[in-house]
């Protein structure tokens, strides 16, 4: 990532992904393993949703499980524009669909991080 901070509730470990709400708990957080440089658990008593979720899930299946529409922030694996606004339409065969003409499908795959607006 950028080499921000942040903090989730209600976390979810993947295989390939680390999910959760969002500091602000007005959003939702996916972030790619593959750029997290470290992660640091810890369980606040008073605080029950903290606890960490294991799940088989794909990442398509974590997000597919969002309010369409929703407006989300999406951030790209390669170079170049690195960060995007969308409105997510929905999920489908591993694509997430926008309303971005010339981009309505992007692939999961190229995907860093992607934050959802509950």
């Amino acid at each position: 990532m950028d080499g921000s901070f942040r903090e989730l509730s209600n976390p979810k470990l993947g295989r390939d992904f680390l999910a959760g709400t969002l500091e602000d708990g007005k959003s939702f957080g996916v972030f790619r393993r593959s750029i997290l440089r470290t992660v640091e658990f810890s369980h606040h008593n008073e605080l029950s949703s903290n606890l960490l979720q294991i799940t088989r899930r794909a990442i398509g299946e974590v997000i597919a499980g969002a309010q369409f529409p929703a407006l989300a922030r999406i951030r790209y694996l390669e170079p170049g524009p690195t960060e995007q606004q969308v409105v997510l339409i929905g999920v489908i065969r591993g694509f997430v669909v926008t309303d971005l003409l010339g981009n309505q499908a992007i692939p999961i795959a190229a995907l860093q991080s992607i934050e959802i607006a509950l």
